[in-house]
């Protein structure tokens, strides 16, 4: 019995992700407290860009619309900042049954938040 192969979502590119990046979630913006305690008005534009970092070099095997769309499905007001980079993670991970290469991008995530508890400073260029 053959069994018929469902098509993998399309990796979208970051220019289209920049276009719809807060329209794109059906839930309302929310305030993510910071690690300095101020607040600020959730922007998915800066997830879709943690999330093109952390995907580089697997563009073609991984969707980040459907990371951050997992992410933010996990995310409420008053969430913080670490807590995001943990949904994040936790995201990618979720797919990792669909492609291996969404470890990598989980693995790549996992760096960012460990760089930043030692040196206090992001590891995005």
């Amino acid at each position: 019995m053959e069994t018929e192969k469902k098509p993998m979502a399309q990796p979208m590119h970051f220019a289209t992700f920049k276009e719809n990046a807060n329209q794109s979630f059906d839930k309302p913006l929310f305030n993510v407290v910071q690690h300095d305690e101020s607040v600020q008005v959730f922007d998915a534009n800066r997830i879709y860009r943690t999330l093109v970092w952390a995907s580089e070099g697997y563009e073609e095997s991984v969707s980040i619309d459907l990371m951050a769309k997992e992410a933010v499905r996990n995310m409420y007001d008053g969430i913080s900042s670490t807590e995001v980079t943990e949904a994040l993670i936790l995201a990618a991970v979720a797919f990792i049954e669909k492609d291996p290469a969404y470890g990598y991008v989980a693995a790549q995530l996992l760096l960012k938040k460990l760089f930043y508890e030692v040196t206090n400073e992001s590891i995005e260029k």
